[in-house]
């Protein structure tokens, strides 16, 4: 009786274990979801700079979520992203999913999510940034409605290395990207 418990706990735990192991959260993710990791930019059009930091995270059977000190990608409209076994990156106070599944990460493809539309312009897109050249990045581009505009490019094991987010009505005075400062 006492091995039969035991095979089932094991089984249980080994069941457990397949269905959450295929979460990433390592340097092979888009944005790779690790406590304490950080990334600085800097605005291109003045010296002022900026810290994104994840702070805690959560892992469930089907996501993995990070909680991050602000998210200013979209407005800084909440602060808590999950990454989804397909490979998509939802950011939760919004339910919107801002990159989506692996599988349809390709050149032209278009998605709806929370009111935001969102267009992958290049999936193979080198990008310039701090003296270093991001290769294969994925170039995204964001549209809400008449109001708001964004675009990031997504280098995979780095996360985001350059990104917008603008008003544009009424527009925003000055147009600039932020750049991954390393």
């Amino acid at each position: 009786m006492i091995m039969a418990r035991f095979l089932l706990i094991i089984t249980a735990i080994t069941i457990y274990s397949c269905n959450t192991s295929d979460i990433s959260i390592s340097s092979k993710s888009l944005i790779p979801l690790l406590e304490n990791r950080k990334w600085e930019y800097k605005y291109e059009k003045s010296d002022s700079s900026l810290i994104v930091e994840i702070t805690k995270i959560v892992k469930e059977p089907g996501k993995i979520t990070a909680v991050f000190n602000s998210f200013p990608y979209f407005g800084d409209f909440g602060v808590s992203v999950s990454e989804k076994t397909d490979g998509s990156f939802v950011l939760n106070e919004q339910d919107f999913m801002f990159i989506p599944p692996t599988e349809n990460i390709n050149t032209g493809y278009k998605w709806e999510s929370a009111e935001w539309k969102g267009t992958i312009v290049n999936d193979n897109e080198n990008v310039y940034v701090s003296n270093k050249t991001f290769k294969d990045c994925i170039h995204i581009r964001y549209s809400l409605s008449i109001t708001f505009s964004a675009e990031m490019w997504v280098k995979k094991g780095e996360g985001i290395v350059k990104w917008s987010f603008i008003r544009t009505n009424p527009p925003s005075p000055e147009f600039g990207y932020f750049l991954l400062n390393e």
